[in-house]
C-alpha cells in the first residue's frame, strides 16, 4: 500500500478551503463596517472642530475708551481695533472649513463698518480758528469783549459728538465771566468760568447729535465788563471735537 502524497491529500481535502473562505467573508464585512464607522467618526470630529473654529472666529477684541473730563484734567479717549491676522485670506468665509483656524472680521456688520471715535483738537491761537474779538495770548486766546472764536470741522458720519473747550477768566464786577459753547452758531449750554489762571483752567463740554458734513464749533464770551482798572475777560486754551459716540 502506497502512502498518500501530501500534495494530493491537501488537494483532496476541502475542509481548510471552506474555513478560509468564511474567514475572508467575515473579515471583508468587518473591514467595510470599520470603514463606515471611521468615516462617521471623522465627519463628527470635523463638525465639532468646525464649531470650535467658528466660535474663535467670532471673537471680537475691539474696545474703545471714551474721553473723560474733570475739574483739573481730561483724557482724549483711546481705541483698539483687532487687525487682520497673518493667516487670514480674502476668500476665507465664516462657517466654512478652512485649512487651519482663520481669524476674520466679526459677523456683526454694525461693529465691522462703524467709524471708530476720533478726536480733533484746535489750539485757540492756531490758524484753523477764526476769532471775532480778542487777540493772541501766551497760553491761548483772550476774548476781551463780547465775541467768539470758532472752527469749522468736517464730520464724516452721523452721530453724537462732544464739543469741549478749556477755559479760564479774569474777574471783574459782580459776576463771573460767562462762556457759551456754540454749535453752528447756536448756544448749546453756557457756563460761569471760575478758574482764574491757565494752571487751574477747566474743561467744559456739551454733546449734540449732528449729521455728517461741515459744522461750526465755537466759544462765545457773553458778559464783558470793563471799568478801569477792572477788566473781565475770557481766556480759551483749545477747542476739541470728539466722536461719533
Amino acid at each position: 500500500m502506497h502512502p498518500r502524497k501530501p500534495s494530493r491529500s491537501l488537494w483532496n481535502d476541502d475542509h481548510g478551503t471552506v474555513i478560509s473562505a468564511e474567514l475572508v467573508s467575515v473579515a471583508t464585512i468587518a473591514f467595510i463596517g470599520l470603514i463606515v464607522a471611521l468615516s462617521a467618526m471623522r465627519d463628527a470630529a470635523i463638525s465639532e472642530l468646525s464649531d470650535v473654529v467658528g466660535s474663535v472666529q467670532d471673537f471680537n477684541q475691539s474696545y474703545s475708551v471714551n474721553a473723560a473730563t474733570g475739574p483739573s484734567g481730561s483724557t482724549y479717549g483711546s481705541q483698539f481695533i483687532d487687525a487682520t491676522d497673518p493667516g487670514d485670506e480674502p476668500g476665507d468665509l465664516l462657517g466654512a472649513i478652512q485649512n487651519g483656524i482663520v481669524f476674520s472680521a466679526p459677523q456683526d456688520e454694525s461693529e465691522s463698518t462703524a467709524t471708530p471715535p476720533a478726536s480733533q483738537r484746535f489750539e485757540a491761537e492756531g490758524s484753523e480758528v477764526t476769532p471775532t474779538a480778542g487777540g493772541g495770548y501766551a497760553d491761548g486766546w483772550i476774548v476781551w469783549s463780547n465775541g467768539q472764536i470758532f472752527v469749522n470741522v468736517d464730520l464724516i458720519e452721523d452721530g453724537i459728538y462732544e464739543f469741549s473747550s478749556r477755559l479760564w477768566g479774569s474777574r471783574g464786577g459782580p459776576d463771573l465771566p460767562n462762556a457759551a459753547l456754540l454749535v453752528n452758531g447756536a448756544a448749546i449750554d453756557d457756563f460761569d468760568i471760575a478758574p482764574t489762571s491757565h494752571a487751574d483752567a477747566q474743561v467744559y463740554s456739551v454733546q449734540t447729535n449732528l449729521p455728517a458734513g461741515t459744522h461750526q464749533f465755537g466759544v462765545a464770551f457773553t458778559n464783558d465788563f470793563y471799568q478801569p482798572p477792572i477788566d473781565r475777560n475770557l481766556f480759551v486754551d483749545w477747542l476739541q471735537i470728539f466722536g461719533p459716540n
